[in-house]
């Protein structure tokens, strides 16, 4: 089934960030790839303001501490 472009863009428009950061972060707990747009690091860069980082650079998996013990 198509849907037109404008219908699209407007259900696409109506979406927070919060509700696309949220489906992000559920994706890559999901294992899924997820890529984030972040702020160029590189000021000397004036044409690329923002630059695409795969999240698992960014959201490293936090392990449980585990507490080691001498025998």
């Amino acid at each position: 089934m198509r849907v037109s472009k404008k219908w699209t863009k407007a259900v696409r428009r109506e979406r927070s960030s919060l509700e696309r950061t949220l489906a992000q972060l559920d994706a890559w707990e999901r294992g899924k790839r997820v890529v984030l747009n972040i702020p160029n690091p590189n000021s000397h860069e004036i044409g690329k303001p923002f630059i695409r980082v795969d999240a698992k650079e960014v959201w490293r998996k936090q392990e449980p501490y585990i507490m080691k013990t001498q025998s």
